[in-house]
Protein backbone atom coordinates (compact mmCIF):
# COMPACT_ATOMS: atom_id res chain seq x y z
CA UNK A 1 0.00 0.00 0.00
CA UNK A 2 1.64 2.98 -1.20
CA UNK A 3 1.07 6.73 0.46
CA UNK A 4 0.80 8.17 -2.79
CA UNK A 5 -2.16 6.36 -3.48
CA UNK A 6 -4.39 8.07 -1.26
CA UNK A 7 -5.86 10.90 -1.98
CA UNK A 8 -5.89 14.03 0.47
CA UNK A 9 -9.76 13.76 0.89
CA UNK A 10 -9.30 10.71 2.62
CA UNK A 11 -6.45 11.44 5.00
CA UNK A 12 -8.28 14.03 6.09
CA UNK A 13 -11.25 12.54 6.79
CA UNK A 14 -9.93 9.67 8.19
CA UNK A 15 -8.06 12.01 10.83
CA UNK A 16 -11.25 13.84 11.47
CA UNK A 17 -12.97 10.39 12.56
CA UNK A 18 -10.06 9.39 14.65
CA UNK A 19 -9.63 12.65 16.17
CA UNK A 20 -13.50 12.61 17.04
CA UNK A 21 -15.32 10.40 19.95
CA UNK A 22 -17.14 7.88 17.26
CA UNK A 23 -14.57 4.89 17.23
CA UNK A 24 -13.20 3.50 19.65
CA UNK A 25 -9.74 1.92 20.65
CA UNK A 26 -6.15 3.28 20.69
CA UNK A 27 -3.27 3.04 18.90
CA UNK A 28 -3.34 1.39 15.55
CA UNK A 29 -6.83 -0.44 15.42
CA UNK A 30 -8.24 3.63 16.35
CA UNK A 31 -6.26 4.75 13.30
CA UNK A 32 -6.95 1.52 10.65
CA UNK A 33 -11.22 1.88 12.18
CA UNK A 34 -11.03 5.31 10.92
CA UNK A 35 -9.71 5.02 7.89
CA UNK A 36 -11.82 1.95 7.05
CA UNK A 37 -15.05 4.06 8.33
CA UNK A 38 -13.36 7.19 6.18
CA UNK A 39 -13.28 4.94 2.80
CA UNK A 40 -16.79 3.29 3.60
CA UNK A 41 -18.65 7.04 4.14
CA UNK A 42 -16.64 8.78 1.55
CA UNK A 43 -17.75 5.86 -1.27
CA UNK A 44 -21.59 6.21 -0.05
CA UNK A 45 -21.56 9.99 -0.11
CA UNK A 46 -20.32 9.71 -3.58
CA UNK A 47 -17.12 11.29 -3.32
CA UNK A 48 -15.00 7.73 -4.08
CA UNK A 49 -16.18 4.83 -6.61
CA UNK A 50 -17.26 2.15 -5.18
CA UNK A 51 -15.11 -0.75 -4.28
CA UNK A 52 -12.79 1.67 -2.67
CA UNK A 53 -14.07 1.07 0.26
CA UNK A 54 -11.94 -2.35 0.90
CA UNK A 55 -8.56 -3.59 0.06
CA UNK A 56 -5.33 -2.15 -1.06
CA UNK A 57 -5.33 1.86 -1.26
CA UNK A 58 -4.49 1.37 -4.92
CA UNK A 59 -8.04 0.67 -5.80
CA UNK A 60 -9.42 3.90 -3.75
CA UNK A 61 -10.54 6.32 -6.97
CA UNK A 62 -11.96 9.77 -6.85
CA UNK A 63 -15.30 10.60 -8.42
CA UNK A 64 -15.83 13.63 -10.28
CA UNK A 65 -17.41 15.48 -7.11
CA UNK A 66 -14.49 13.70 -5.03
CA UNK A 67 -11.67 15.48 -7.41
CA UNK A 68 -13.64 19.15 -6.72
CA UNK A 69 -13.46 18.30 -2.84
CA UNK A 70 -10.00 16.68 -3.01
CA UNK A 71 -8.45 19.70 -4.48
CA UNK A 72 -10.25 22.02 -2.24
CA UNK A 73 -8.50 19.58 0.58
CA UNK A 74 -4.85 20.11 -0.86
CA UNK A 75 -5.22 23.79 -0.90
CA UNK A 76 -6.25 24.42 2.47
CA UNK A 77 -3.95 25.88 4.78
CA UNK A 78 -3.15 22.91 7.14
CA UNK A 79 -3.23 20.48 4.24
CA UNK A 80 0.40 19.73 4.58
CA UNK A 81 0.06 19.27 8.56
CA UNK A 82 -2.76 17.31 8.42
CA UNK A 83 -1.11 14.75 5.64
CA UNK A 84 1.89 14.29 7.22
CA UNK A 85 0.08 13.42 10.64
CA UNK A 86 -1.83 10.84 8.56
CA UNK A 87 1.14 9.59 6.97
CA UNK A 88 2.99 8.87 10.61
CA UNK A 89 0.08 7.14 11.36
CA UNK A 90 -0.53 5.21 8.73
CA UNK A 91 3.42 3.98 8.62
CA UNK A 92 2.93 3.32 12.11
CA UNK A 93 0.37 1.10 11.43
CA UNK A 94 1.92 -0.77 8.07
CA UNK A 95 5.23 -1.64 10.63
CA UNK A 96 2.47 -3.19 12.99
CA UNK A 97 0.96 -5.08 10.63
CA UNK A 98 3.80 -6.10 8.74
CA UNK A 99 5.26 -7.28 11.88
CA UNK A 100 2.28 -9.27 13.43
CA UNK A 101 2.08 -11.16 9.69
CA UNK A 102 5.73 -12.15 10.00
CA UNK A 103 5.30 -13.42 13.79
CA UNK A 104 2.31 -15.45 12.21
CA UNK A 105 4.29 -16.50 9.64
CA UNK A 106 7.34 -17.44 11.64
CA UNK A 107 5.49 -19.71 14.12
CA UNK A 108 3.31 -21.67 11.22
CA UNK A 109 4.90 -24.53 10.02
CA UNK A 110 6.24 -24.59 6.34
CA UNK A 111 4.19 -26.89 3.96
CA UNK A 112 6.65 -29.42 4.25
CA UNK A 113 6.96 -29.48 7.94
CA UNK A 114 3.30 -29.82 7.94
CA UNK A 115 3.75 -33.11 5.57
CA UNK A 116 6.51 -35.03 7.58
CA UNK A 117 4.07 -34.07 11.29
CA UNK A 118 1.13 -36.23 9.05
CA UNK A 119 3.30 -38.74 7.88
CA UNK A 120 4.61 -39.26 11.45
CA UNK A 121 1.39 -39.64 13.02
Amino acid sequence: MALSDIPALVKHVTLAIHDGKSVDGSGVTRFLRAFHIARGALVRQGFLVAGSEEGPTSKIKLTGKGLMKNNSHLHEGKAFTKSARFNALYQKAQIVIETQDSEETATKPSPREEQRELKNK
